[in-house]
């Protein structure tokens, strides 16, 4: 029985520093192996939104607020990379993760509606036009037409409101006017040093503009 135990003794032992070492299920995975002397901004989400006293062991360790972030209960926070442990032992924090540079693509979009097969055959848009029923289009630069020496010529060649005793079609949601982009943005008001890729799959397409009322109730927004 006396061997049993020190055996087992040692197989606890040999597991103790892995138990010591493990990483928090709170903490993102792409937090492991910082330099614990390094300062990194991360996003802390918390079960309750974070009072004076959460502010308080926050500084303790060391760690800095940057932003809030409400709509998921969470804050932008500096903080040594050392003490992210710490942070995740907290029971008012759900998880942490980097605050990651994001940027927006169209690397799945572009393929979905088969633009790249249809600019392989020079199918650029030209002599088709759209309608796009929604809730308005706003005026862009990249719904200017570069077929012209002027600057200002539009491609929107008509609007339509078909809200009663409402003649404007100025997108006051600015769905509209997102997916007009989508489908014919020229990449006019998309392009600079940090930008790689323009946001319409055919570039040269007129646009016909109808404005509805969008009415949002409990299943979601309705169109009217």
């Amino acid at each position: 029985m006396d061997n049993f135990r020190t055996r087992y003794a040692g197989f606890i032992l040999l597991l103790l520093p892995l138990a010591c070492h493990a990483r928090s299920p709170k903490i993102a995975p792409d937090l492991d192996g910082l330099d614990p002397h390094s300062i990194i901004s991360v996003i802390v989400q918390f079960a309750a939104p974070p009072d004076s006293a959460q502010h308080g062991r926050i500084d303790q360790a060391g760690g800095v607020e940057q932003a809030d972030l409400p709509l998921i209960r969470g804050e932008i926070v500096s903080i040594p990379a050392s003490a992210l442990s710490g942070l995740a032992n907290d029971p008012n924090v759900v998880y942490v993760s980097p605050d990651r540079q994001v940027s927006a693509t169209l690397d799945y979009a572009n393929p979905t509606v088969g633009a790249g097969y249809a600019l392989s055959y020079g199918w650029d848009g030209t002599g088709v036009g759209i309608a796009i029923i929604d809730s308005g289009i706003l005026q862009e630069n990249d719904l200017l037409s570069k077929n012209t020496n002027a600057s200002n010529v539009s491609r929107i060649v008509y609007n339509q409101s078909f809200i009663p005793k409402v003649s404007s079609t100025s997108d006051q949601y600015g769905h509209g006017t997102h997916v007009a982009g989508i489908i014919t943005g020229n990449g006019t008001a998309s392009t600079g040093q940090t930008i790689s890729r323009h946001f319409g799959a055919w570039p040269l397409m007129p646009i016909s503009s109808t404005c509805v009322y969008w009415m949002r109730t409990a299943m979601g927004p309705t169109v009217m």
